[in-house]
């Protein structure tokens, strides 16, 4: 049960980092047309030496941008304020973060709840954070 559920982990891992590291074909580089636009966004936690992951509330992104209408600029950092906030206030080291965002909350809403459905199906243990003990801040 624990194996299965850390196969479903990696391969989820794997997937977020190959879609967000690929270009359409035909494309030479990603273009720098930023867009702000208001864009909402969930963190999601998990670690390959635990059972257990964590997950925050939906949240709108202050002052995000979007670049060519498929990249959230810096995201990166979304991922690092959560990372932070496990390491700092939970003591939870050695969490892969990710940040899944959308201009659609209700598109959002459907692939969040997916996910976690996956994982609660796994049997790995789910942790929310709410928005009174974290939200994400616009990066720097």
């Amino acid at each position: 049960m624990m194996k299965k559920g850390l196969y479903i982990l990696m391969a989820l891992m794997v997937l977020v980092v190959c879609s967000s590291a690929t270009l359409k074909k035909g494309d030479k580089k990603q273009k720098d047309v930023a867009e702000y636009a208001e864009v909402y966004g969930f963190g999601f936690a998990a670690s390959f030496i635990d059972t257990l992951a964590f997950y925050t509330d939906i949240q709108p992104l202050d002052s995000a941008k979007i670049l060519d209408k498929k990249f959230l600029d810096q995201r990166y950092q979304y991922s690092y304020q959560l990372k932070d906030y496990l390491e700092s206030k939970l003591d939870k080291q050695n969490y892969v973060c990710m940040i899944f965002f959308n201009k659609d909350r209700k598109k959002l809403q459907k692939e969040f709840d997916k996910l976690l459905a996956k994982y609660q199906k796994s049997g790995v243990g789910m942790r929310p954070i709410t928005v009174s003990d974290f939200k994400f801040r616009q990066p720097e």
